[in-house]
């Protein structure tokens, strides 16, 4: 008997526990600051592509030089405080290079929280490949692929 009573106060403790805590801010980020970039052939595939170097040219310190790296997709960190992203492609027959610009949006998810930046790519401003188009405007952690680059 005694061990029904208590039972049923720890499921009453349990259930107010639950629902004390439902309006808590979870803040976690449901963007991203990494520009995915994908490698593709002409019928849409996945493509690799071995480079001897990718470098970004501009404020972007986050990113380190890629050196001697075969790859099918990029992940890139762009700078909240910058507008434009320079990318060097330098493989052994050919440099590339590519200019996207973006706006880094702030945008206040909860007051618990704080900021977050919201990441949105304008356009290609240039290109020395073949063809890359935005297929994803904002960057998200759920999206995979922003840019894709056709070989």
């Amino acid at each position: 008997m005694r061990i029904q009573v208590l039972h049923k106060i720890l499921l009453v403790i349990a259930g107010i526990s639950i629902i004390g805590c439902s309006d808590e801010a979870t803040c976690i980020p449901e963007n991203s600051d990494l520009l995915r970039i994908a490698f593709v052939d002409g019928t849409g595939d996945a493509s690799e592509i071995t480079f001897v170097e990718v470098a970004v040219n501009g404020s972007n310190e986050y990113f380190p030089v890629l050196k001697d790296t075969t790859v099918t997709n990029l992940s890139i960190p762009l700078d909240p405080k910058d507008s434009l992203i320079i990318l060097s492609f330098v493989r052994s027959t050919a440099t590339n290079q590519l200019a996207i610009s973006y706006k880094a949006l702030p945008l206040l998810v909860d007051p618990k929280c704080g900021f977050e930046a919201l990441f949105k790519l304008n356009k290609i401003e240039q290109s020395s490949f073949g063809k890359v188009e935005i297929v994803n405007s904002t960057l998200n952690k759920d999206i995979t692929t922003n840019v894709k680059i056709t070989l």
